[in-house]
């Protein structure tokens, strides 16, 4: 028998209102770099954080 550990869990799934057209243009960039949108959006909420800690 394999014991299987617990998954540790390390993102958080939430809602956010946004602007539609800052979306719009939002999700046509992400899209021509190839970058998935919750990398761009965790990395911008990273340096916002890190800025006035």
């Amino acid at each position: 028998m394999q014991s299987t550990s617990p998954k540790l869990k390390t993102k958080e799934r939430i809602s956010l209102t946004i602007n539609r057209k800052l979306y719009e243009q939002f999700r046509k960039v992400s899209k021509k770099e190839l970058r998935p949108k919750s990398a761009i959006v965790e990395n911008a909420i990273g340096r916002y954080v890190n800025s006035r800690v």
